[in-house]
Order: structure tokens, then C-alpha cells, then sequence
């Protein structure tokens, strides 16, 4: 067809969590953040998400 271009094929793959908390359940919230933070610390975090395809580059940001 004229003035269409054909590009090389690509694919680019997103892979996102996310947990939410209600704005009241701040103690709920700091709970998890303290059990999180243990398990990235063992490094256990990290052998949980592997065994899904998932590498050091998806750990949780840590603020």
C-alpha cells in the first residue's frame, strides 16, 4: 500500500502489584509494611517472586 511503512515486530511486556489500604487502617498498613520489609531483608521476598518469572529489578520500592 502506498504510504504505509512496515516496521520490525517488537514486543514490550509491563508487569505491575500493587496492594491498597483504606485510609483508616494506618495500623494495618504499618503492619504489612514491617512484615514486607523483614521478608526483603531475608531475601525471602525475592525467592517467593522468582518462582513467578520475577527478578531484583521488580522488588518494592522502598521509601
Amino acid at each position: 500500500m502506498e504510504g504505509v511503512e512496515v516496521t520490525e515486530e517488537f514486543a514490550y511486556e509491563v508487569s505491575a502489584g500493587a496492594h491498597t489500604f483504606r485510609p483508616d487502617d494506618t495500623e494495618l498498613l504499618e503492619e504489612y509494611n514491617e512484615h514486607l520489609e523483614e521478608l526483603m531483608d531475608s531475601g525471602e521476598f525475592l525467592e517467593i517472586i522468582e518462582e513467578y518469572g520475577f527478578t531484583e529489578q521488580e522488588l518494592p520500592i522502598r521509601r
